[in-house]
């Protein structure tokens, strides 16, 4: 079986012009997976960098919080302490506060489970 040599040859060329497709194919698909990664790295930075800012903003308004509540109960205190001179009984007292917080914490735990 004896082949023309321009039947060879256009034989090889279609070979190396499918080589050369799936070639660019992968390199385009790569290039298609980087540009894809890098988006996609660049969408996640721009939603983290609002969410840490706020996260930072909501951390010293918890601290001026905790500190606000730190004054008034010790001027709750203060003026329970002043009641008692009196000989009068409050009808609150902050420690209530606690039994509070701490019941309605081990309702949400009951729930969780």
């Amino acid at each position: 079986m004896n082949f023309e040599p321009s039947i060879i040859a256009a034989i090889i060329a279609g070979i190396v012009a499918i080589l050369m497709t799936i070639l660019t194919n992968l390199a385009m698909r790569k290039k298609n997976d980087a540009e894809a990664s890098e988006a996609l790295s660049r969408a996640v930075t721009n939603l983290i960098t609002p969410l840490n800012e706020r996260i930072g903003e909501l951390e010293k308004e918890t601290a001026m919080l905790r500190l606000h509540l730190a004054r008034v109960l010790a001027g709750v205190k203060r003026l329970i302490a002043q009641l008692r001179q009196q000989g009068c009984a409050p009808v609150w007292t902050p420690e209530e506060i606690a039994a509070d917080l701490a019941a309605d914490l081990a309702a949400k735990l009951v729930a969780a489970k």
